[in-house]
């Protein structure tokens, strides 16, 4: 559960109505990890932390200790870093059509994929899944969503077609799979999620969000303005929503591991913990 009861805490708190309730809530800042205004970052389940200038990429450990940092120029600009697990980090260059392996200390695994392996020529997104070996890839040509296998080159296991128009979407801005759902995020039309074969479950209309993050209980979290707009987790419900006001002004993106919420703003990853009580 990503919340914890709240306790002995002196900073300032916040408080919001939910069901007729009043809970009272806090975010305790728990560590931060510097970094350049067009860098790139993740966080895999350990809650390493992985930030990447294109130039050269650091692993930070869960107190932000610097762990390894490897010179990457040869792979590319970065667009996405993808953790598949604490051995393995995928580098997606969209530059360079590929996808480079790194192991846990940074140091490169093995060659780098060429997506065109997969009749992928523009990817603008990739996904990591909870299944082992497979990875969701966003390729612009015809809006084609696929689930490859890291494990077989060319091995496609699922494609969907034309997912805008299916869709009926203007842009998709973020792919992410969490718990047993795909989230296709279109900032302008709303957040769609679907089920391992592309079936459309439930869609929720654009409220200003500006990204997504979901947590492995699926529980859905929209980034918009000064809040965070929850879905799911208080009641369990997917369509209750919560809403809560983030803890720092000029947040742009955020992840979600274990029980720890990460805030990205211009020159910083702020690592967040969230107390509540009802």
């Amino acid at each position: 559960m990503l919340f914890l009861m709240l306790g002995g805490y002196l900073s300032a708190q916040d408080t919001l109505m939910h069901n007729g309730d009043t809970i009272v809530y806090l975010w305790s800042a728990e560590h931060q990890f510097k970094m350049n205004p067009d860098d790139i970052w993740s966080v895999d389940k350990l809650e390493n932390v992985y930030i990447s200038d294109g130039e050269s990429i650091k692993k930070y450990d869960s107190t932000g200790v610097l762990k390894f940092q490897q010179s990457i120029k040869s792979f590319g600009q970065v667009t996405q870093l993808a953790p598949v697990n604490s051995m393995k980090l995928i580098y997606f260059s969209q530059e360079q059509q590929t996808l480079c392996f790194l192991d846990n200390t940074l140091t490169a695994t093995e060659d780098c994929i060429d997506l065109a392996d997969y009749q992928i020529y523009n990817a603008e997104w990739i996904a990591t899944s909870t299944r082992p070996e497979l990875l969701w890839v966003y390729d612009n040509v015809n809006s084609t969503l696929k689930l490859i296998s890291l494990n077989t080159l060319g091995e496609v296991n699922l494609e969907i077609v034309n997912v805008m128009g299916i869709l009926g979407l203007n842009s998709i801005d973020k792919i992410l799979e969490a718990g047993q759902y795909l989230y296709v995020f279109d900032a302008s039309k709303g957040v769609y999620q679907l089920d391992f074969y592309g079936g459309l479950l439930n869609k929720w209309d654009s409220i200003g969000e500006t990204t997504i993050a979901a947590d492995q209980e699926s529980h859905l979290f929209r980034l918009r303005n000064e809040e965070v707009v929850t879905l799911g987790l208080l009641q369990g419900a997917i369509e209750e929503q919560v809403i809560f006001q983030l803890p720092k002004e000029g947040i742009s993106e955020m992840q979600i591991m274990g029980t720890h919420l990460y805030f990205r703003t211009s020159k910083t990853v702020h690592k967040y913990t969230l107390h509540f009580n009802n």
